[in-house]
């Protein structure tokens, strides 16, 4: 898929992680007026002190940051898991699919199934090079959700690896193999007339 693809991907799965730190950041700078507007509301008599407060507020700041910590180490791995889980396959007859990190799924579909094979590239895609690869199918595999059924979608992907794919799939979609009923050898491939 390519290092662009890699990129993407981790930064999708980052993005929530950088929303939490930016909240530990502003917290941080935020904790000191916080921490004196809070202690000159405490009475005297309370057991509750601008020392406690400050504690607390300090333990919530180091909370912040250690859970962000967490995230964004759990972030990359699993964005190197996607991206090393997934492959997909040109075979002969059917495109292969793999994808999934702990719920492994592998979908194969038959060429003659493809009916569409569109190129999506939004604004930011453009300016990173990538590619989202939608091969539509015309499956009726009841194993396959609904969405599944008619759509693989292969995103990231390289802007040249997907022209090329797309370049290849369109070259096999409709091409069906018939077998010859009496000696089982495989005859000459049948090809759409729109292919030509």
């Amino acid at each position: 898929m390519g290092l662009k693809a890699l990129v993407l991907i981790l930064l999708r799965r980052l993005f929530g992680v950088f929303i939490l730190f930016f909240v530990a950041v502003v917290f941080s700078f935020l904790k000191n007026p916080i921490v004196d507007v809070l202690s000159k509301n405490i009475s005297a008599d309370s057991s509750f002190s601008a020392v406690n407060i400050g504690n607390l507020a300090s333990l919530f700041e180091t909370g912040f940051y250690v859970i962000a910590g967490l995230l964004f180490a759990i972030s990359i791995l699993i964005g190197f898991l996607e991206y090393d889980f997934f492959t997909f396959t040109l075979e002969e007859f059917n495109l292969k699919v793999r994808r999934g990190i702990l719920n492994r799924e592998e979908l194969s579909i038959p060429y003659r199934q493809v009916q569409n094979v569109d190129i999506d590239r939004s604004l930011f895609y453009q300016i990173i090079g990538v590619s989202k690869l939608t091969i539509v199918n015309a499956s009726q595999d009841s194993t396959l959700k609904a969405e599944e059924r008619r759509n693989i979608v292969l995103d990231p992907l390289d802007r040249r690896d997907a022209k090329e794919i797309r370049e290849k799939l369109s070259h096999l979609i409709g091409i069906q193999v018939v077998r010859d009923d009496a000696d089982e050898s495989l005859r000459i491939p049948k090809v759409n007339s729109e292919m030509d």
